[in-house]
């Protein structure tokens, strides 16, 4: 990895001498109905300084650091990044923060350049400094000779690194790193180590979770542990396992999860051989996976809802247009007989941003790759059969035929089919599918908005 030319020179000094914490939370709480996910919590994590955050599943870590990156509102508390209130000022937040999920998700079709290139034009970084600061960072994490490979054929070390890379594109003083060595093979997560440290050397302040204590002893200057919402415990590794003891004892009772620290392993062992019930022997505690949303990348762009949708919305729906374009003139080819004319070309073109709409409003809703999955099986799949794409609606029985004609597609199918068989098409039908495509556009909108300031 390639150090030099990354960071401005006066980057670590600039973040040594701003007054104040790089991170500030005090008296953070989050409520999801009856549920107290975070609970009063309240710590600063000071500048240049690598701060680890830690604690068992659902014990709000995950949550705190979704409230501070600006993805999730808090119920009660004031936060502060870089001196800016999160609640206040979110995009001046966005803009001094880069983030690196537990979940990849760079765009696997894309290759390494090209997702630097998107992120560098969603956080609107200078034309004449794209280019050059690409190709530095790409050095910067070893992946120069890799830059033009699709990321889909990346091992989970090289995406890691270039997530790290994306993050940093922007110029941030303050990086979010969660779980970074999830899954990685020893050698690999040594690899990742050295490359936080390096960061943190050119003066880059870290946020990290994990639940691997020989990383946290590592990397970690100072440690806060969040138990059932609450900051239990805060200090350095070494004040840590001092207080707390180097071993722990695991087992499971009627309460839940019961722990024992000791401060050598023998005396864990000696215990834990006493206890029939006993579930695991760690070395401090064992913490499971959590993750942040695919979409969390372009959420966390410091640019307008308006300008996030009617973005991907037309990159989306173009390339559809593209696709069934090729399917059309391939068929016409084969076949014969269809009538292209400029009305059949924007028919296609609004069936395509319609999907494109649709595909965002179910993403907002969906939580992760399972719910999407769920979503489109309920939603997009029955409607798009019961449109009339594979056979007449009327055809259908009763008052399913009825309710085709409602869905958002079943004008447009009807109208698209009639221009490329006849040459004729009817403006009832053609309005009405730009009136769905209005109104799946402003409910997308809604939704994004709504997800933007929960």
């Amino acid at each position: 990895m390639k150090q030099g030319g990354v960071f401005p020179a006066a980057f670590a000094e600039a973040g040594r001498t701003q007054k104040g914490a790089a991170l500030a939370v005090r008296g953070l709480v989050k409520r999801y109905g009856s549920i107290t996910a975070v609970d009063g919590i309240s710590f600063t994590v000071r500048w240049g300084e690598i701060f680890g955050l830690l604690g068992p599943n659902g014990a709000g870590k995950t949550t705190t650091i979704r409230m501070l990156i600006t993805l999730t509102r808090p119920t009660a508390g004031e936060l502060y990044v870089a001196g800016h209130p999160v609640n206040g000022n979110p995009v001046a937040v966005k803009r001094c923060i880069g983030v690196v999920p537990q979940q990849n998700n760079l765009e696997r079709e894309l290759t390494g350049r090209e997702n630097l290139l998107l992120h560098a034009l969603l956080h609107r970084v200078p034309r004449g400094e794209r280019e050059r600061r690409i190709e530095e960072l790409l050095a910067y994490v070893g992946l120069s000779s890799r830059a033009g490979d699709r990321v889909q054929y990346y091992s989970g070390g090289m995406a890691r690194r270039l997530l790290i890379a994306r993050a940093l594109l922007h110029h941030p003083p303050i990086l979010f790193l969660d779980e970074p060595t999830i899954g990685l093979d020893p050698q690999t997560r040594r690899r990742i180590w050295d490359l936080i440290q390096l960061l943190n050397r050119d003066g880059v302040t870290v946020l990290l979770t994990t639940h691997y204590i020989e990383e946290a002893e590592s990397l970690c200057h100072r440690v806060g542990i969040i138990d059932r919402g609450h900051l239990i415990a805060l200090g350095t590794p070494a004040e840590l396992k001092e207080r707390l003891g180097n071993y722990c004892v695991e087992f499971l009772n009627e309460q839940g999860t019961e722990r024992h620290f000791f401060a050598t392993r023998s005396e864990a062992k000696e215990y834990a051989a006493v206890s029939a019930s006993y579930a695991d022997l760690v070395n401090w505690f064992t913490l499971r996976r959590t993750h942040l949303r695919v979409l969390d990348e372009y959420l966390l762009a410091p640019i307008s809802n308006r300008s996030l949708l009617i973005g991907h919305v037309l990159g989306a729906g173009i390339k559809g247009f593209l696709t069934s374009l090729v399917v059309f003139l391939t068929a016409s080819l084969l076949v014969g007989g269809f009538q292209f004319s400029v009305l059949c070309f924007i028919q296609l073109l609004i069936i395509c941003l319609t999907f494109a709409c649709l595909a965002v409003a179910v993403a907002m809703v969906a939580g992760g790759d399972k719910d999407t999955l769920m979503f489109t099986n309920l939603i997009v799949f029955p409607m798009t059969f019961f449109c009339g794409t594979f056979f007449p609606v009327e055809q259908l029985p009763g008052m399913l035929g009825h309710l085709s004609w409602g869905l958002p597609l079943t004008a447009a199918t009807y109208n698209l089919r009639a221009l490329v068989l006849t040459g004729t098409g009817r403006l009832c039908w053609f309005f009405q599918s730009l009136g769905w495509l209005a109104g799946l556009y402003m409910t997308a909108y809604l939704l994004l908005k709504w997800r933007r300031e929960d």
